[in-house]
Formats: C-alpha cells, sequence, structure tokens
C-alpha cells in the first residue's frame, strides 16, 4: 500500500519547513524595509546610555 500524504509523518516533515519558509520571507521583508539601520541606532542609544555617555 502507498503511503498517505496525510499521515502525521508527513505533516511533522512540512511543518518546519512552513515555519522556515515564513520566517525567512520575515527577515527579508524587515531587511528590504530598513529595519537593520533602526535597530543599530537603537542598540547604540541603549549603550550610551547604560554606561552614562547618552
Amino acid at each position: 500500500m502507498p503511503e498517505n500524504n496525510d499521515s502525521p509523518k508527513a505533516k511533522r516533515v512540512y511543518i518546519p519547513l512552513f515555519v522556515t519558509v515564513v520566517a525567512f520571507a520575515m527577515l527579508v521583508v524587515g531587511i528590504w524595509s530598513g529595519e537593520p539601520g533602526d535597530v543599530w541606532q537603537k542598540a547604540v542609544s541603549i549603550c550610551l546610555s547604560c554606561i552614562g555617555i547618552g
């Protein structure tokens, strides 16, 4: 008998693949919209205020 594609084993393969593809797409959209620059500026601001300069 051929294996049914709706088996739990098949779902265990597709769910991590789907989550990985969605995460990669969100990463690309974030980079494309310029988020790394904003995050860097906030990190610099927090670090400077932690050591008492900013």
